[in-house]
């Protein structure tokens, strides 16, 4: 496993394996937080997580779960509540 990144409120896991979930994102917080990915032309934001108080999310090992964990790495993503 592999930390991309980490701060008080959220921990970003890289799994290390090509199969069931590839990533997970842990919210340590006691408030829901939205991680929005940046679309493909950059000008926007496309695809959204949602997770709720001290939840996980695990990305799993599809097309889309691997272009999120792209973003993730390339730091292509926006964290809100």
């Amino acid at each position: 496993m592999k930390t991309i990144f980490e701060d008080e409120d959220i921990c970003i896991t890289d799994l290390e394996k090509d199969f069931d979930f590839i990533a997970l994102v842990e919210n340590k917080s006691n408030k829901t937080l939205h991680i929005d990915f940046m679309s493909d032309d950059m000008f926007d934001y496309g695809d959204t997580i949602t997770i709720k108080p001290n939840n996980w999310f695990g990305i799993l090992a599809d097309a889309t779960g691997y272009r999120q964990l792209e973003k993730l790495y390339n730091k292509q993503y926006y964290i809100n509540e």
